[in-house]
């Protein structure tokens, strides 16, 4: 039965699976052609689950299709839907069925209001269940979960591109490539993946430490004395606001007394240094 309003593709959905390669687009295009439309074009409050790229060709060679209505709760059933039923009609790469698994875990155990990298206490039962599912261990589900953490934090960041380019397995990263990448502000995560796998592995190389030079050791004096200065005005500089406060009574009691701790410690340690002092001017001074 055909809905009255035109099909929409929604962005997330559609990237939760790999686009079809010219190759693939071209076969579908000649076979719907030659037969007409293959089967309805399922759609979910009229967002297109599954057919995206059948729709798309029906549209631009004006071939009829029809659409059938699959009844789900919210945007979560609908995602772990789509994953469901994408599951072994494509060629998928080692990285795509790792987040399709992974992003199945989270959808399916995701408790309403938490964020889905915080998985909950009781996703044991269904990563078991997954494992055997996809016949993989559950720590491999475990992983696939972080992994498509990772994956869907690129694609807030920096587009569906962006994440179909990691997914493709172009790029060459490993699991622990893609979770530093992830990390990067929006616009060099983005200037990266367009740069391609060298890019990206530079983006995510560790900096190099800087070698030490060995400074004489007036110059090293001189610099400690320049950090002691500056330790000394901020104290100064803070102790009367940390007075006021201290009296509005509003700090916890752990953090007063971590922080008295933490100023015994200082004194501690400044008087010691201090007594070294007086004794070095004291025997070297005249």
């Amino acid at each position: 039965m055909a809905t009255l309003k035109e099909p929409t593709i929604d962005e997330e959905f559609a990237a939760l699976l790999p686009a079809l390669t010219d190759e693939e687009r071209e076969g579908l295009r000649v076979l719907l052609i030659e037969q007409g439309w293959l089967g309805t074009i399922k759609v979910w409050k009229g967002i297109v689950l599954d057919g995206r790229h059948r729709l798309d060709i029906c549209k631009k060679y004006g071939i009829h299709y029809k659409t059938e209505e699959v009844k789900l709760p919210d945007r979560d059933a609908a995602k772990a839907w789509i994953i469901r039923h994408a599951r072994g009609q494509r060629n998928l790469t080692p990285d795509q069925q790792s987040y399709l698994r992974g992003q199945q875990l989270l959808l399916e155990k995701k408790p309403e209001g938490r964020p889905s990298k915080q998985l909950p206490q009781n996703e044991g039962v269904t990563a078991e269940r997954l494992a055997e599912e996809h016949q993989v261990s559950r720590a491999t589900i475990e992983r696939d979960a972080m992994f498509a953490c990772d994956v869907n934090l690129i694609f807030d960041k920096a587009g569906p591109k962006a994440k179909q380019d990691v997914l493709s397995g172009g790029l060459e990263l490993t699991k622990k490539d893609v979770a530093a990448i992830a990390q990067l502000p929006p616009a060099k995560l983005k200037k990266a993946i367009e740069g391609g796998k060298d890019a990206v592995k530079k983006a995510v190389a560790p900096a190099k430490a800087k070698p030490e030079v060995d400074y004489p050791v007036s110059a090293k004096f001189l610099n400690w004395l320049g950090s002691l200065s500056a330790f000394h005005t901020s104290l100064r500089t803070q102790h009367k606001t940390i007075a006021a406060l201290l009296k509005t009574k509003g700090w916890q009691k752990s953090e007063t007394t971590y922080a008295a701790e933490l100023l015994d410690a200082v004194t501690h340690s400044l008087t010691t240094l201090n007594k070294e002092m007086q004794e070095h001017v004291k025997h070297n001074g005249k």
